[in-house]
C-alpha cells in the first residue's frame, strides 16, 4: 500500500501511513468513513544516547591506545608497581567497553526502529540490530547493512542510492574488520621437553589492531552524532490529517 500523500510503502494491512500518518485512500481504504485523527507511530529520540556515545567512543579509542602502550612497556619480571598500573588500566578499559557496548546496541536498535518509519527499505528487522553481533557468520556483514540502511534513511531521497552515499558506514566497517584481522597473534613457547604453540585473536591487543579499533571508534562517533542529530534521530510528532 503506497501512501497518497508522502509516497511511503506500507504493509498491506496498514490502516494509516507509517511515515506521515495519512489515513486517506489508498492507505485507509479499509477504514470506516467516520472522521479520525491520524497519529504517527512513536519513534525514539536518539539525542541523549547520541551525545553520550559521541563522548564515550573517543574515550574508548584513547584507552585502547593507552592500554597498548602500557602493556608494551611492562618487563618480563612484572614489577609490582607497573603490574598494578596495567591491571587498573585493563579494568578501566573493560568497564568503559561494557558501558559502550550496552549503550551502542540500545542506540543501534532504536535507530533501526526509527529508520523503519522512513521511505528507505530496511533490509533487516530491528531485532537483527542486536542479534546479528552475536551470530556467526552474519556478524561479518549484517551490522554494516543495517547501519548503511539507517544512514541512507536520513539522507535526502535523491542522495540515498550508490556506495558513495554511504561512505562513512563503509569506512567504519572496513576499519572494524581490519581491527579483527590484525588482532591475530602467534605465540611459541619452549620449556624443557614441552613445546607450546598458540594462535588467537586478541582484539585491540596488537599495535595495528588497537590503531584500527581506535579509528573505527572515532568514525562511529561521527556516524552516531550525524544520525542522532538528523531526521532519524528525532521523535516523529503526531500528524493532523486535517480531519476533525
Amino acid at each position: 500500500m503506497i501512501c497518497g500523500v508522502c509516497g511511503n510503502h506500507n504493509p498491506a494491512d496498514a490502516v494509516a501511513c507509517l511515515r506521515c500518518g495519512n489515513i486517506t485512500a489508498p492507505v485507509a481504504n479499509s477504514l470506516q468513513s467516520t472522521p479520525q485523527r491520524g497519529l504517527m507511530p512513536q519513534a525514539y529520540s536518539l539525542t541523549l544516547l547520541g551525545n553520550i556515545l559521541t563522548v564515550l567512543l573517543p574515550i574508548t579509542a584513547l584507552l585502547w591506545l593507552l592500554h597498548l602502550s602500557d602493556t608494551g612497556t611492562v618487563p618480563a619480571s612484572y614489577q609490582a608497581g607497573i603490574s598494578v598500573h596495567v591491571s587498573t588500566m585493563s579494568l578501566l578499559l573493560g568497564a568503559v567497553m561494557v558501558a559502550m557496548i550496552v549503550l551502542f546496541l540500545t542506540w543501534f536498535y532504536r535507530a533501526r526502529k526509527n529508520a523503519g518509519l522512513s521511505t528507505w527499505r530496511q533490509r533487516w528487522s530491528p531485532g537483527w540490530a542486536v542479534g546479528a553481533w552475536f551470530l556467526p557468520p552474519v556478524f561479518a556483514w549484517f551490522p554494516y547493512q543495517i547501519m548503511a540502511d539507517i544512514w541512507r534513511a536520513g539522507r535526502p531521497p535523491n542522495r540515498r542510492v550508490g556506495a558513495a552515499n554511504a561512505v562513512l558506514p563503509g569506512l567504519w566497517w572496513a576499519l572494524w574488520v581490519l581491527a579483527w584481522i590484525t588482532s591475530f597473534q602467534y605465540q611459541h613457547v619452549e620449556s624443557a621437553n614441552i613445546s607450546v604453540t598458540r594462535y588467537n585473536l586478541n582484539f585491540g591487543g596488537t599495535t595495528l589492531s588497537a590503531t584500527f579499533a581506535a579509528a573505527a571508534a572515532i568514525v562511529l562517533a561521527v556516524i552516531v552524532r550525524l544520525v542522532s542529530s538528523g531526521p532519524v534521530g528525532h521523535v516523529l510528532a503526531p500528524v493532523d490529517t486535517g480531519q476533525t
